[in-house]
């Protein structure tokens, strides 16, 4: 299980460093293989994506259903 977490983390990382570089295809990728995962982080690279591509509304869908998914996770609201 700590594997798991620990691969989790650093993919959600990588997610981050794509969208800092523009890589939205790449984040895109890591957001669903984190969503796979149930890593509740997938919701945020995936909003993310959303947001940098001028898909608003689309961005606040995903953060709906992270929120639906992890209600605990303030980093969604």
């Amino acid at each position: 299980m700590k594997v798991e977490v620990a691969n989790a983390v650093a993919l959600f990382d990588a997610g981050w460093t794509a969208v800092e570089e523009g890589d939205f295809d790449q984040a895109h990728a890591i957001g669903r293989r984190l969503k796979a995962l149930r890593f509740s982080g997938a919701f945020e690279i995936l909003a993310l994506v959303h947001g940098h591509q001028d898909k608003f509304g689309s961005a606040c869908k995903v953060l709906e259903a992270g929120v639906k998914r992890a209600p605990k996770v303030w980093r969604l609201w």
